[in-house]
C-alpha cells in the first residue's frame, strides 16, 4: 500500500518536478522512497532515492535500488519518469523497494495496492518459466504483464492502481482495479505533459498549476452528496481513471481528446449467469467465497487489524477471520477498533462487546468529540483533496488515528457488501415488484409484512418504492428535473454561476435503475461505492495504514450477482445469504440484528446543541469564500437548520466544508 507519481512529457520535466509531486504523499508511505528516469524512450534507466529512503536501501544489492539522491540534481530533466511512496506491508526487506524492475530493467512499475493471490500466480509463471528475486507481489504483477500482456488484469484478486514502462517498446501500462478501492488521477498541462497521481494535491506541485472549479461536479456534491460517480474531479482539469479501467498505448501517442480525457479502456466487463442450484447450494459457496476472501486479505508480513461497528458486514469480516486463525493453529488476539458515541441513541457499543466477547479480540473503542471535528476539519479536507459530507468521514478518520497510534499497518473493514447484497431500500421494491410482476401475490403481502417487522418498514414505504421502481426512468428524469427546482439546496445557490449541462448526476450514469442487478451495479461503481471508498482510502492512508475490503473480492461479487432475487432478500430480511452464510460464526443477535443504524454520527446533536456556535460562525465564513457562489439569504435558512427550526439535513455541514475546500485549495470560482 503506498502512494505512486508518474510524469510523461513530450518535452522535458526537471527531477525537482517528480520529487515535489512524490514529496506531496508522503502520509501514503513513510517508509521508503524511490524514483526512476529515462531522459528520453529506449534509454537506459536513472534509478535515485531520496530524504525518506532508508540507507541500508542505498547499499543493496538489488539493481532496482538507487545509490544516489534525486534532491542532488534538481535541474536535470527527463521525459519519463516514475515515483514512488512505499508503506511496508508486503516483503519488508530492501526487495520491496519501488519502482521496480523485471527483465533485466525491461518492465517498471510504480504500484499502489495488494494482489491477494500473487503466491498462486507467481507459482504459475514459474512453471512457464518465469524467475523471481523477490518476495513480493509486485514483481510477480510486472512478471504476470510480461506473460500476458494486458490480460493480466483479470488474474488478479485485489486492489491497485499502477503504472507499469516497457523500455524496450516504449509504452505504458496504466490499470485501477475493478472497483477502484485504489486511487489514480491524472491531469495535462499545456505543454502535453500528462501527470498521474494518487492524489489530487500532488498536482498542485505542477508548474503553473492553478486550481479551477468544476461547477457542474459542485453541484452534485452540494445537492446530491456526490462527487465521484464519473471521471470528473471537483477540479476543472483533473481527471479520474474509473474502477476497471485501463491504458496501454506508446509514449508517443500518449495525448488527451479536446476535453482532456485518455483514450481510457474498460478492462472490466462483469458477465453474470444465473445460478442454478438451491438456496442450500447457495449458502455453503457464498460462505466458502467470502472465506477464502477473507484469508486473502489477511496475508500480510505485518499484524491485521478490524474495524468493528457491530452491525452484521464489519463481524462477519471479524468472525471470519477469527475462525481462520483458529484453523491454523493463530492463538493471537486480533486487534480491532470502533468508534462510539456518548449519546445512547447513537452508540453501537453494546453490539460491538456481543462480539468481543466470542473471544479472540483485543478491543480499543474511541469517542470521537465534535469539538474534534472541527479541529480536524481542514486537514481532512486536505488529506481527502475534495469536500467529504457527512461527520461519519469524520468518525473513520479518528478510527484510523488510533490505529496508527497503537502501531497496526493493516485493518479489515466491512465496506462494500450493502451495493450488491441489497443494503439499501431502494432495492425493495424491485424485489417486491419482482414477485408481484410473476404473480405471486400472496407472497408478494407475506414479504410486504415480515418487511414492517423485520426493518419497520411500513406499508406506505414499500407501495411508493415500488411504484418509483416501475415508473420508467425517462419519466422520472423528467420529473425530477422540474421538481428539484425548489430543493432547499437549489433556492440557496446561485445558478447563473454555475454553468452546466446536468444538475442531477443521475443523467450521467450509464445505469438506469430498473432490476435489481443494476441498482447494484450502479451503486457499486458509480455511486455512493466509489466515495465510500475514497473515505476508507484516504482516511487510512493520512495515517500510514492500509485498509483492505475483503466484500470486494470479485469472485464473491459475481456469485452474489448471480443468485436469484429471493436469495438475496426474502423473509423480510435484507442480504439474507450472508447472514445464512453466518451461521456458526457471529452471534445470533447480530446475525439478525434488525436495527443497525449504519457508520453514524450524532451529528444532529452537535449541530442542535454542543457545538452550534461553531457550526454558524464557520457557515459564515464559508459562504463568504464562496464569492457568491451561495446566496447570502441561505445564511438564515441554514441557522435554523442549525438551531433545529427546520427538518435536519447535513446541508450546512456541506456548505461548511465547500467553503474550506475553497480556501484551502485557493479555487478559482470564476
Amino acid at each position: 500500500m503506498c502512494g505512486i507519481t508518474a510524469i510523461i512529457s513530450p518535452e522535458s520535466t526537471r527531477y525537482v518536478v517528480l520529487s515535489a509531486l512524490n514529496q506531496m504523499i508522503r502520509h501514503r508511505g513513510p517508509d521508503d522512497e524511490g524514483y526512476v528516469v529515462f531522459q528520453a524512450p529506449g534509454e537506459k534507466p536513472e534509478i535515485y532515492g531520496g530524504n525518506d529512503t532508508p540507507e541500508h536501501v542505498y547499499s543493496s544489492q538489488f539493481d532496482h535500488c538507487p545509490v544516489k539522491k534525486i534532491g542532488d540534481f534538481p535541474d536535470r530533466t527527463f521525459s519519463v519518469g516514475l515515483g514512488h511512496r512505499r508503506l511496508s506491508i508486503i516483503d519488508l526487506s530492501d526487495a520491496g523497494h519501488n519502482p521496480l524492475s523485471y527483465d533485466k530493467g525491461r518492465y517498471w512499475i510504480t504500484y499502489n495496492g495488494e494482489v491477494y493471490n500473487y503466491v498462486e500466480i507467481r507459482d504459475e509463471l514459474r512453471s512457464k518459466g518465469h524467475s523471481f528475486r523477490t518476495r513480493t507481489d509486485t514483481e510477480v504483477i510486472l512478471a504476470a504483464y510480461a506473460e500476458w500482456g494486458e490480460e493480466c488484469l483479470g488474474r488478479f484478486r485485489g486492489m491497485w492502481a499502477f503504472v507499469i514502462y516497457d523500455a524496450l517498446k516504449g509504452e505504458i501500462f496504466i490499470a485501477r482495479d475493478r472497483y477502484g478501492i485504489k486511487p489514480l488521477y491524472y491531469y495535462t498541462s499545456s505543454d502535453g505533459t500528462v501527470y498521474f497521481a494518487s492524489e489530487i494535491k500532488q498536482f498542485t506541485q505542477v508548474p503553473g498549476w492553478v486550481s479551477k472549479l468544476n461547477h457542474e461536479k459542485a453541484l452534485h456534491y452540494l445537492i446530491y452528496n456526490c462527487n465521484d460517480h464519473t471521471d470528473e474531479s471537483m477540479f476543472r482539469d483533473v481527471k479520474q481513471i474509473q474502477g476497471g479501467h485501463m491504458l496501454l498505448t506508446r509514449i508517443v501517442d500518449l495525448k488527451t481528446d479536446r476535453n482532456g480525457r485518455l483514450p481510457l479502456t474498460k478492462w472490466h466487463n462483469p458477465g453474470y449467469e444465473s445460478f442454478k442450484g438451491s438456496r442450500e447450494d447457495a449458502v455453503f459457496t457464498f460462505r466458502q467465497l467470502f472465506k477464502e476472501s477473507v484469508a486473502l486479505h489477511m496475508r500480510s508480513d505485518v499484524t491485521v487489524g478490524a474495524a468493528l461497528s457491530g452491525g452484521l458486514d464489519s463481524s462477519a469480516v471479524v468472525g471470519t477471520s477469527a475462525l481462520i486463525r483458529k484453523e491454523i493453529g493463530d492463538m493471537s488476539r486480533q486487534p480491532v477498533y470502533s468508534s462510539c458515541s456518548l449519546y445512547p441513541e447513537f452508540d453501537e457499543r453494546r453490539w460491538m462487546e456481543i462480539m468481543v466477547n466470542t473471544g479472540g479480540l483485543d478491543p480499543t473503542y474511541i469517542y470521537p468529540t465534535a469539538h474534534e471535528a472541527f479541529e480536524t476539519m481542514d486537514q481532512m479536507i486536505w488529506n481527502h483533496d475534495v469536500p467529504y459530507d457527512t461527520q461519519s468521514a469524520f468518525l473513520g478518520y479518528k478510527v484510523f488515528e488510533e490505529v496508527a497510534r497503537t502501531g497496526v499497518k493493516v485493518i479489515l473493514n466491512g465496506q462494500g457488501s450493502d451495493e450488491y447484497l441489497g443494503g439499501y431500500s431502494q432495492f425493495l421494491g424491485a424485489h417486491l415488484w419482482s414477485l408481484a410482476g410473476s404473480m405471486h401475490f400472496i407472497k408478494t403481502w407475506n414479504e410486504m409484512k415480515s418487511f414492517h417487522e423485520f426493518h419497520n418498514y411500513t406499508y406506505k414505504f414499500q407501495i411508493n418504492s415500488t411504484i418509483n421502481y416501475i415508473i420508467p426512468s425517462g419519466i422520472k428524469s423528467l420529473v425530477s428535473k422540474y421538481a428539484n427546482r425548489n430543493t432547499e439546496a437549489l433556492d440557496m445557490l446561485n445558478l447563473k454561476k454555475f454553468p452546466h449541462d446536468h444538475i442531477r448526476p443521475y443523467d450521467l450514469i450509464p445505469l438506469q435503475q430498473d432490476s435489481h442487478r443494476n441498482i447494484g451495479d450502479l451503486y457499486t461503481f458509480y455511486n455512493p461505492l466509489p466515495k465510500y471508498l475514497r473515505w476508507e482510502d484516504r482516511n487510512s492512508m493520512a495515517h500510514g495504514v492500509e485498509c483492505r475490503v475483503p466484500f470486494l473480492d470479485h469472485h464473491l461479487v459475481e456469485f452474489a450477482n448471480s443468485l436469484p432475487v429471493d436469495f438475496i432478500q426474502h423473509g423480510g430480511m435484507s442480504k439474507g445469504i450472508l447472514r445464512e452464510a453466518m451461521e456458526g460464526i457471529i452471534p445470533e443477535n447480530i446475525r439478525y440484528r434488525k436495527d443497525k443504524k449504519g457508520f453514524v454520527s450524532p451529528e444532529q446533536m452537535w449541530m442542535k446543541k454542543e457545538v452550534s456556535h461553531l457550526y454558524r460562525s464557520h457557515l459564515k465564513e464559508s459562504i463568504g469564500a464562496c464569492h457568491g457562489l451561495i446566496k447570502d439569504a441561505a445564511i438564515k435558512k441554514l441557522e435554523n437548520i442549525i438551531e433545529g427550526k427546520e427538518r435536519f439535513t447535513t446541508l450546512p455541514w456541506r456548505i461548511i466544508l465547500f467553503g474550506r475546500w475553497v480556501k484551502l485549495f485557493e479555487v478559482k470560482v470564476d
